[in-house]
């Protein structure tokens, strides 16, 4: 009964909820509001990529009369990548070129921790070297926190989308 493409539909998904996280960073840098209102915003967004994650999952599961936790799981994890590789491209394209200030601020924040320290000469030039490739570390890293996250929200919530006929057999269930 899969009448639809896992894959597109996983990927328009992950677009879909790869735009809180965009729309959540855009208000966070263009506004830069207080400490209080970005908790705030951040756990509105927080909430709102569970509950979305959540909604496409069920979504999905919708259309079919039986659906295992490992085809629910599979299908969360999809849209959490997607999500993730959008999420990392926005956050790598903002701070390279939307909004190139951020990373001025990150580099002038770590140089006064440099000038702050104690560090030895092989320390500092450490540091230089990382600081030179901070987009590109950036991107990684926020890639796999984002499908790390998503993995494990998605294993969470794939035990509330699966549906299963306790009589029917194994041979029913998605795989």
């Amino acid at each position: 009964m899969e009448n639809v493409n896992k894959w597109q539909s996983a990927a328009l998904n992950g677009l879909l909820l790869s735009v809180v996280t965009i729309v959540y960073s855009l208000i966070s840098t263009i506004f830069n509001p207080g400490s209080f209102v970005t908790i705030v915003l951040w756990t509105v967004k927080f909430g709102a990529c569970i509950y979305l994650l959540y909604y496409f999952m069920k979504q999905y599961s919708s259309q079919f009369e039986t659906i295992s936790y490992g085809e629910s799981f599979r299908y969360g994890s999809l849209i959490s990548v997607f999500s993730s590789i959008v999420c990392s491209c926005f956050a790598f394209l903002s701070i390279t070129f939307i909004f190139p200030e951020q990373l001025d601020q990150s580099l002038a924040a770590m140089q006064s921790v440099i000038e702050n320290g104690n560090y030895n000469d092989e320390q500092i030039d450490a540091i230089n070297q990382v600081s030179g490739k901070l987009p590109q570390i950036m991107l990684f890293w926020s890639l796999f926190y984002y499908s790390v996250f998503g993995i494990i929200v998605s294993a969470i919530v794939a035990n509330y989308t699966k549906k299963t006929n306790p009589f029917a057999g194994e041979e029913n269930t998605i795989q």
